[in-house]
């Protein structure tokens, strides 16, 4: 099939372009970790491998040699690290300071599950954290409390965004959070998030129906911040960029532009080229590796058979309707000329 530029804000959009920042090496690596498959949750819109989940199939020893030659060969590494439930894993701030001495960057997706002591001496080496929001979970107004209390001395130390996760059987109490956690903001953002039913990879594994008014919210509704920006901590200065008009002019590719064009379903990039493997890998919970999280050119190897990896040469061409993950999103790619 053709491939055929994606329409934003009126305009064709024929290529994204991620840009290495002015402070970085020449070289840089997104890299997406799902570290494990175990969680302090068992949310009725995850798979079950996660409800039932091991933590680790591999150990420290192989993690440590695979962030190391990623460093080497990419100059510099950007840690999307999940699971799960990341800091379950026994050796996660391990990889905090091996990936911070180094001098990478690293975003974490969690529950918030540990207690405020926890962050004390890891928050701060966090380019970001997205605190996800899970309303099975949170049972009352005391649970909410704690998590807003987290999620503000969280903020003060690193770029943290609430994700409230808008469970369609729920709205009202996920709606009520996410009121209350804009009303009591004193440095972070706050977003909905439009909950797919296979996390955007293969077949669904469970069933999420919108009403079209809530999803009139989940499309209108801006992220709120409130950041202080007062902290010194590690950032991540590569962006990307929306080309447009035979690529001869651009737009910041930011997290609000992001989201919107997920969020309508306009992420669609049908027969580009993209070049997932070249700047991004993906972690699979069991050690598999990909070029990214949507799994095109399937698996390169497994960091337990580290001498057997086939790092990629080339970029590839893709064969998805759907770009759900952010990182894969950022990613260049490009109409074919």
């Amino acid at each position: 099939m053709k491939a055929v530029p994606i329409i934003f804000d009126g305009k064709e959009v024929d290529a994204i372009e991620y840009r290495k920042g002015a402070n970085q090496e020449e070289k840089s690596l997104m890299l997406t970790w799902i570290i494990n498959n175990i969680c302090t949750n068992a949310c009725s819109y995850c798979p079950k491998e996660v409800h039932n989940g091991t933590n680790h199939n591999y150990g420290w020893e192989h993690t440590e040699k695979f962030v190391n030659e990623c460093f080497d060969r990419y100059g510099t590494i950007h840690v999307n690290v999940s699971g799960g439930e990341p800091t379950v894993s026994p050796f996660f701030k391990q990889l905090v300071n091996l990936v911070y001495d180094r001098g990478g960057s690293m975003h974490l997706t969690t529950n918030l599950v540990r207690p405020m002591h926890y962050w004390e001496d890891i928050s701060s080496k966090f380019d970001s954290i997205s605190a996800s929001y899970h309303p099975e979970f949170l049972i009352d107004e005391s649970d909410n409390n704690v998590f807003i209390e987290k999620a503000n001395y969280i903020g003060q130390r690193s770029n943290l965004t609430i994700r409230v996760m808008m469970l369609p059987s729920m709205w009202d109490k996920c709606y009520a959070f996410y009121e209350k956690a804009v009303r009591e903001n004193k440095g972070y953002a706050v977003e909905l998030v439009k909950i797919l039913p296979n996390f955007g990879v293969g077949e669904d594994y469970c069933e999420i129906n919108y009403s079209p008014e809530q999803l009139k919210v989940l499309d209108t509704t801006v992220i709120k911040y409130v950041y202080p920006r007062n902290y010194d901590n590690r950032r991540h200065t590569d962006d990307s960029f929306l080309m447009y008009n035979n690529r001869t002019q651009e737009t910041r590719l930011s997290l609000e532009i992001a989201t919107n064009i997920q969020n309508t379903g306009s992420a669609n990039f049908l027969s580009w080229e993209c070049d997932i493997g070249l700047e991004s890998l993906f972690v699979h919970y069991n050690g598999m590796i990909q070029r990214g999280n949507c799994a095109v050119g399937g698996e390169l190897g497994n960091i337990c058979d580290f001498d057997n990896i086939n790092w990629p040469k080339s970029s590839i061409t893709c064969n998805k309707t759907l770009c759900h993950c952010m990182a894969d999103l950022m990613i260049s790619k490009r109409v074919p000329s």
